[in-house]
């Protein structure tokens, strides 16, 4: 699908609590085409979840409260499910492990990353 199906953009949400990793994700998805929409934690992504659609969340693993994986199950027990991208910082092989167990994340991808890695993986995600 494209990011400008039905000339709305596709609306892609970035959580990530370090603010050059979000903003470069959020310029970067912006410049191919889609709607997004940034957050510094995952609490505040929450508070706007039951409200606003998202078409692919990009998350980050770690976070000084919620973990990425917490917000996953919280987003499940209020009847949102988006499909995730999940992003970790470093690594740790029981949060990949049960990241690629989550029925809603389409792939798990390590920082730093390539831009193209970002964008097929949105792209995968958006794409049904």
């Amino acid at each position: 699908m494209d990011a400008m199906a039905h000339n709305t953009p596709l609306r892609i949400v970035v959580v990530d609590d370090d603010p050059a990793a979000r903003d470069s994700f959020g310029a970067l998805l912006q410049n191919e085409g889609y709607d997004v929409r940034l957050f510094d934690s995952c609490e505040a992504y929450l508070k706007e979840a039951v409200h606003g659609h998202a078409d692919c969340l990009v998350l980050d693993a770690r976070f000084p409260s919620m973990s990425g994986l917490n917000c996953l199950d919280a987003l499940q027990r209020i009847g949102v499910a988006v499909r995730t991208v999940f992003v970790m910082g470093r690594f740790d092989a029981t949060t990949r492990a049960r990241a690629m167990r989550h029925p809603n994340v389409v792939r798990v991808l390590d920082k730093p990353m390539e831009a193209g890695e970002l964008v097929a993986a949105v792209r995968d995600a958006v794409t049904v």
